[in-house]
């Protein structure tokens, strides 16, 4: 697996999160990027990426993860 593939499935991801087929992910965007991504978007989108993945994010790794990019390394990471 790579960061392509990740961040393939993280746009899929971020388009079923805020319904918008057409969003167009980065590694840098964050939530000043995208309006409606906010605590409650976070949390969502970080519970679906552990359910793609298996994986199981802390509450310390939650806080760090600010941008596409950070989600990704921490997958990457996880899936070692």
């Amino acid at each position: 697996m790579d960061r392509n593939e990740v961040m393939a499935v993280l746009q899929n991801i971020f388009a079923d999160v805020f319904a918008d087929k057409d969003i167009r992910l980065t590694e840098a965007a964050n939530a000043d990027d995208i309006e409606a991504w906010d605590s409650l978007t976070h949390i969502t989108i970080l519970e679906a990426v552990q359910d793609e993945y298996q994986i199981t994010f802390d509450l310390d790794e939650i806080i760090e993860l600010n941008t596409a990019g950070d989600i990704v390394d921490a997958v990457l990471a996880k899936m070692g």
